[in-house]
């Protein structure tokens, strides 16, 4: 829930990365005669985590699971499920197939070149689909909150549906420019046009490949 730790086999050569946590939660955990609630309520409530931005790499279950949330997408039966419940194998997780009794390696180690690929244009993809209900949901909410009509309060908000934080001010520049190139942002028919939708997929779809995403 906060970050990455070291794998098991590095555990009698690397610490943890916050032994005083893991202290107070094992504290909790005797105390509370072994049982799990209220761990997860210290946990929660605790400073560590609420300062643990950008701190975990989504593991590729996550990074499917949350996109189809997202999205709303095959939110019934499909023929294609098959094929998506591949696609973690895609990015290096195949699922119930890890590599060792070890599990999988985690943190950075999701993030490899190919597998990078894979991540962003699965999610892409999936945004840019504006047929999506998810999608079009955030298209209505971003025609409806943001009255301006500047780039920046666009791009603003389409990080706000993304539910990502501060980003780095190069990279957000990078989406105020592209957001730009388009022409004025309009929020013609209160955002009901496709044009519209369209220029919000792929703002969304942007986000999609940032450091910022791609961590938890």
């Amino acid at each position: 829930f906060v970050e990455d730790e070291p794998e098991i086999p590095k555990w009698p050569h690397e610490p943890p990365r916050n032994s005083e946590a893991i202290e107070t939660l094992t504290q909790v955990f005797v105390e509370s005669g072994l049982e799990i609630r209220p761990v997860l309520n210290t946990l929660f409530k605790s400073t560590w985590f609420k300062e643990s931005l950008y701190l975990k790499v989504k593991n590729p279950v996550e990074v499917v699971i949350s996109t189809l949330r997202l999205t709303e997408a095959l939110a019934g039966p499909s023929p294609i499920w098959d094929a998506v419940a591949s696609e973690p194998g895609k990015m290096g997780q195949d699922v119930l197939n890890p590599p060792s009794v070890e599990g999988w390696h985690t943190g950075g180690e999701w993030i490899s070149s190919g597998a990078l690929i894979n991540r962003v244009n699965f999610v892409a993809d999936h945004l840019k689909e504006t047929t999506n209900p998810g999608i079009r949901a955030m298209v209505q909410r971003i025609a409806a909150n943001c009255n301006g009509d500047s780039a920046t309060e666009f791009v603003d908000c389409c990080l706000k549906e993304m539910r990502v934080g501060p980003i780095e001010d190069e990279t957000y520049q990078e989406l105020v420019s592209h957001a730009t190139s388009a022409g004025p942002v309009t929020y013609d028919d209160n955002g009901q046009t496709e044009a519209f939708a369209h220029r919000v997929g792929e703002i969304l779809a942007l986000i999609a490949g940032t450091k910022e995403y791609q961590f938890g």
